[in-house]
């Protein structure tokens, strides 16, 4: 009852697109475990509404590890396998900011600045494996709270970076986790 997902070019042969195509949805099913039919629905909207030949080899896939989405010309992304329901891009770029262990999140790295590289800049991490849970500067061990407190009382941002050997921007950043938290 089921239309197969990879359709060969000629039985016994396997193009590269067919490669492409079988690694993207083996990553999919194993390493995302999204469910095959999610997959498929996926597959057919993108073939269908978007015109996109090979979509598993030929359209970059996003995903929050339940549904597919990709990107449109105009920037927004849009959930594939719920036949196009538009989607928030802050929801996306929050959830990419998850560290997963298995199918346990284990660290995740809140946004703090409102400047245009904060998707990209991780420099606070919230895991329960570092610091009992406590905001930490990522790549070390070093709560926030030490660094806020310090700074409330009186020292530097320059003299904590160089205490902590950590740069400037992430002490700023840790100042701004702690004082974030303090007004809310």
């Amino acid at each position: 009852p089921f239309k197969r997902v990879l359709d060969l070019p000629k039985p016994g042969y396997l193009s590269f697109v067919n490669l492409t195509e079988a690694f993207v949805l083996f990553t999919m099913r194993r390493h995302y475990r999204i469910q095959m039919p999610r997959i498929r629905e996926a597959i057919e909207y993108v073939e269908q509404e978007l015109g996109v030949p090979h979509p598993l080899a030929f359209q970059e896939f996003k995903t929050d590890k339940v549904d597919l989405f990709v990107r449109m010309a105009s920037g927004a992304a849009v959930n594939v396998s719920r036949r196009g329901q538009t989607h928030m891009d802050e929801v996306l770029t929050a959830l990419e900011r998850i560290e997963w262990r298995g199918k346990r999140p284990i660290s995740l790295f809140p946004i703090l600045a409102q400047r245009s590289d904060r998707e990209e800049r991780r420099p606070i991490r919230i895991s329960p494996l570092v610091a009992f849970g406590r905001p930490v500067i990522a790549g070390t061990r070093v709560p926030t709270r030490a660094i806020w407190d310090r700074f409330q009382g009186g020292e530097s941002v320059q003299a904590l970076a160089e205490d902590y050997g950590i740069s400037t921007e992430d002490i700023e950043e840790a100042v701004r986790a702690e004082s974030d938290d303090i007004a809310a």
